[in-house]
């Protein structure tokens, strides 16, 4: 099934960028303080 591969990449890609942003927002928001 190479859809379901591909579901599964962009899905574990989508997860790293979201992690990946809030880390930085995190970062981001603690210098404001």
């Amino acid at each position: 099934m190479v859809a379901l591969q591909i579901g599964l990449a962009v899905t574990f890609a989508v997860v790293l960028v979201v992690a990946t942003w809030a880390m930085i927002y995190d970062c981001f928001a603690e210098q404001n303080n």
